[in-house]
């Protein structure tokens, strides 16, 4: 991510000051497309509620049906939308389905590809001189692979027992351990049995590893979602068409300024964790910088002194 910050448009300190990039001939400005995922029910209401003494609240027992929202939120547009000239929207990148027993399918990796296709389609008429980068969470559905590609869940840990065996393979140019790049890698043992995946592993390199903890998600959409979930439980709704109505409202509620607060608060921690901070003490540093786009070197200074005394 930090290669790319010298080609975006960045907002800085409270008040967001604009800051364009300095793009050499040829450069193109780089638009970051934040994609996530949330749901709404139909029967999603506040927790808390001011009420008379030996009174209460009926709520029904269930959530109710379900809103499953999928959305790419940048810090140019907001929400990617094309509009036409009198400002009504043309096309709309997100996507909203209704999933349940009768209802819409469940979401899955060929829906999210779809979506994906028509953003970038409006990505390119409404920023036609500028570049997208798409980032994604590391979700089940967007971890899928292809239904003939070698799959770690489907190999056992050990050699042998109840797997597939798959077809042998050539280990790539940018292996950790040079000697083995372009060497041909057998998927089965000498008595042709499937070999497991440890011993894979093992044979790559790819056994050594360092546990990274993050305290904080990388990307601002849960705030998003947060900011949009706090306004759909604020409203009443008692139909099913007025919790569509009102998560489309609390969808398009939130101002583009608070996105760019968002955004920044999501940079702070990728700036922490750059620079080695783990759990609470990147915290501590983004709650000590939360007025710049990243951590300065004097709070990482001063936690050293304080990790020293």
């Amino acid at each position: 991510m930090e290669k790319f910050e010298c080609w975006m448009v960045q907002y800085h300190g409270y008040d967001l000051e604009h800051h364009e990039p300095s793009l050499r001939p040829g450069e193109k400005c780089v638009i970051t497309q934040f994609h996530d995922e949330s749901c709404f029910h139909a029967n999603e209401f506040k927790k808390s509620a001011w009420l008379k003494e030996g009174t209460t609240v009926l709520q029904k027992k269930s959530c109710g049906h379900l809103i499953h929202v999928s959305d790419s939120i940048n810090e140019e547009d907001g929400r990617l939308i094309q509009h036409n000239d009198q400002g009504q929207t043309i096309q709309d990148a997100w996507k909203i389905i209704y999933p349940g027993a009768a209802g819409d399918a469940w979401w899955d990796t060929a829906q999210l590809l779809t979506q994906v296709a028509n953003a970038i389609d409006i990505f390119n008429v409404t920023h036609p001189e500028c570049e997208a980068l798409f980032i994604f969470d590391q979700s089940s559905t967007h971890a899928l692979l292809g239904p003939n590609a070698l799959h770690p869940f489907k190999m056992n840990k050990g050699n042998g027992g109840k797997q597939c065996k798959q077809s042998d393979t050539v280990i790539l140019d940018y292996n950790p351990d040079i000697s083995l790049c372009g060497k041909v890698q057998k998927m089965t043992t000498d008595s042709g049995a499937a070999r497991g995946l440890q011993t894979v592993l093992e044979e790559n390199g790819m056994c050594q590893y360092d546990i990274f903890l993050l305290s904080k998600p990388l990307t601002h959409p849960p705030q998003y979602w947060g900011y949009s979930k706090y306004h759909y439980c604020e409203a009443f709704k008692v139909t099913f068409a007025d919790a569509k109505a009102t998560a489309m409202d609390s969808l398009e509620s939130c101002p583009l300024d608070t996105i760019h607060h968002f955004i920044n608060h999501a940079g702070h921690f990728m700036s922490a964790y750059c620079q080695g901070l783990t759990g609470r003490a990147a915290e501590w540093a983004v709650k000590k910088q939360h007025s710049h786009r990243c951590i300065l070197r004097c709070a990482m200074l001063a936690i050293e002194s304080i990790l020293n005394t």
